[in-house]
């Protein structure tokens, strides 16, 4: 994962519920991680024409792996298992941030009755100005802006710590 790109999943609102989780709240990694958010919901079945209209089908390295938009940019990846969908995840290159993608995605969200979970746990309502909002605040951004103030940053933080940063999104 590059420094200026922002990931997130989109995940059934009323599993998000059914888990006792916030729509506009937090989900811990390890809540993210173990269960199974589309078990028991999927999105429309046109999602791939929908996705299509907001990026170009790109070329998958997995036959259950779905894609939209370049693999260095603003993409959609779809992951299918037996037949469902199991995971929606984006992926936004802040270094050209897209209104037009992040409007029709959240368009999308809301209509497939999803909220978004961004790369740090926070769970975002499907919409625009909240997501373009999350990617403004984002260690992405900020690396985007001025890669060498952010990469002082982390170097800062690595000498604070006495080592290695967990990760190059600690900046």
């Amino acid at each position: 994962m590059a420094a200026w790109e922002f990931d997130g999943w989109l995940l059934p609102a009323a599993e998000i519920a059914r888990c006792g989780y916030a729509p506009s709240g937090t989900l811990p990694d390890e809540a993210f991680e173990t269960i199974d958010w589309w078990s028991t919901a999927q999105p429309p079945a046109d999602y791939a024409r929908r996705f299509g209209e907001i990026l170009p089908p790109a070329a998958s390295w997995s036959p259950n792996v779905e894609r939209w938009g370049p693999e260095d940019g603003t993409r959609i990846d779809v992951v299918r298992a037996d037949g469902r969908v199991g995971e929606i995840y984006f992926r936004l290159d802040a270094r050209a941030p897209d209104p037009d993608f992040v409007h029709g995605l959240t368009a999308f969200a809301a209509e497939a009755g999803t909220v978004v979970r961004t790369e740090d746990g926070t769970l975002l309502e499907p919409d625009p100005e909240a997501l373009l909002a999350a990617l403004a605040r984002s260690p992405a951004a900020a690396f985007a802006a001025d890669p060498r103030a952010f990469l002082a940053r982390l170097e800062r933080r690595m000498e604070e710590r006495g080592g290695e940063p967990r990760s190059p999104r600690d900046g």
